[in-house]
């Protein structure tokens, strides 16, 4: 996939979720949405990395697993980051992309 298409489909503002529970089946759930990537998220690092690399939109964090301080970090790490560009994540997403064309109409 061309670069300039995949930035006219990264439209979609960043969300943090902090859900009830775990955020397992909701974020299963949200994945189903084209354009979603979100991202089951417990610690500083995947919280930028999953931006970083994969271009995650939401960011879902666990209620009965984290702290309220962490949650805090962690809301502020995800929506800080920002989405690298380089090549190779790129064509990461546009093979991620593709798997959601290929298997949504089956």
């Amino acid at each position: 996939m061309h670069r300039q298409n995949l930035r006219k489909q990264r439209s979609l503002p960043k969300f943090a979720g902090f859900c009830r529970a775990f955020f397992l089946g909701a974020s299963i759930a949200a994945n189903k949405v084209s354009g979603v990537r979100a991202g089951l998220i417990h610690d500083v690092f995947s919280a930028h990395q999953g931006v970083e690399d994969d271009d995650m939109n939401i960011c879902g964090l666990g209620g009965k697993v984290i702290g309220s301080a962490l949650a805090w970090e962690l809301i502020e790490t995800f929506l800080t980051a920002h989405f690298s560009n380089e090549e190779r994540h790129i064509r990461r997403l546009a093979k991620v992309q593709a798997l959601g064309k290929q298997y949504a109409a089956s």
